[in-house]
């Protein structure tokens, strides 16, 4: 994932809220938030894939709030829990 430039994280832009949702959701054909969550379940499938994590330290990396919030968001879009996943791979 790309960072936001210092002035972006600021504030210092002339792009309102609003416009910069719609202009990702046009970008991408996602909202933003839900661009976010399937970038950090892609992400969070690799780490099982290729390692032995366990998943709380797997949810810390791929910037989820708690493990609990990890595994309802990874079946939500996945249709299986994460242990679940890693055990079919």
């Amino acid at each position: 994932m790309r960072s936001l430039g210092a002035h972006a994280r600021r504030g210092d832009s002339d792009i309102d809220q609003p416009r910069l949702a719609g202009g990702a959701a046009q970008t991408t054909g996602l909202p933003p938030h839900r661009w976010l969550m399937r970038a950090r379940v892609d992400r969070a499938k690799e780490h099982l894939r290729q390692s032995d994590l366990p998943l709380s330290q797997i949810a810390a990396v791929c910037g989820f709030a708690d493990q609990s919030h990890f595994t309802r968001v990874f079946t939500r879009l996945v249709g299986t829990g994460p242990a679940t996943w890693r055990r079919l791979q």
